[in-house]
């Protein structure tokens, strides 16, 4: 019987290993190396949460950080229906975490099946903007660089400066590099380890009976 509760206890620890963690949209150090480009006011990509997230940090990739005048780079989330989610600015002396500098924001949560998009830009010389970036085509389900908990749309862009940035018939099927955001996820657990849990408890309860 001990043996047993032992196991039950092993597969619950097992069951609870998804629970939850912090993640990259986007891991910097491992994207293909792309040409690198000025572009004209706020540029980005949109996207769709597989699972709900819960978005912590903005940040913008230290490769695409610039000294002739990309000292501050604002950073924006919209829903698809133009609401900005979330913002924050990022600096040269932002916290850099694997290829990424970062700030904190209000936890903001992504709803699965939605359309989002990411949108960076420097106003440092002017309120209309630009920003280092490069596109990046390889956006396929798997790829190394990016987490298989969201799916990649496109390129977005706003020539304008800060604002809602419109998708980019040009960029479709890629992505305007350099915005990016750190997340929090709580998974659900494997069918399989839900079966292995009540095959446990399946056991202990015909023990029990079989001593009674």
């Amino acid at each position: 019987m001990k043996r047993i509760f032992q196991m039950a206890a092993l597969l619950g620890l097992g069951i609870s290993s998804w629970a939850q963690g912090s993640f990259q949209a986007l891991d910097a150090r491992a994207i293909p190396n792309e040409i690198t480009a000025q572009f004209q006011g706020l540029v980005g990509w949109s996207f769709v949460p597989v699972e709900e997230l819960t978005v912590t940090q903005v940040g913008f990739m230290d490769q695409f950080f610039d000294s002739n005048g990309f000292v501050d780079i604002d950073i924006g989330i919209w829903t698809d229906n133009g609401d900005l989610a979330a913002t924050n600015r990022v600096t040269a002396q932002s916290p850099l975490v694997e290829g990424t500098r970062y700030v904190e924001i209000e936890p903001v949560k992504l709803l699965p099946g939605n359309v989002y998009r990411i949108g960076a830009v420097s106003t440092y010389l002017g309120p209309q903007g630009y920003v280092l970036s490069s596109g990046v085509t390889d956006i396929r389900p798997g790829a190394a660089w990016a987490s298989s908990l969201i799916t990649f749309v496109g390129g977005v862009q706003n020539t304008t400066g800060w604002g809602f940035p419109a998708s980019d018939p040009q960029y479709a099927g890629a992505l305007l590099l350099g915005p990016n955001f750190q997340f929090n996820h709580t998974g659900v657990p494997e069918p399989s380890a839900l079966a292995l849990a009540g095959l446990a408890l399946g056991l202990m309860f015909l023990r029990r009976r079989a001593r009674g």
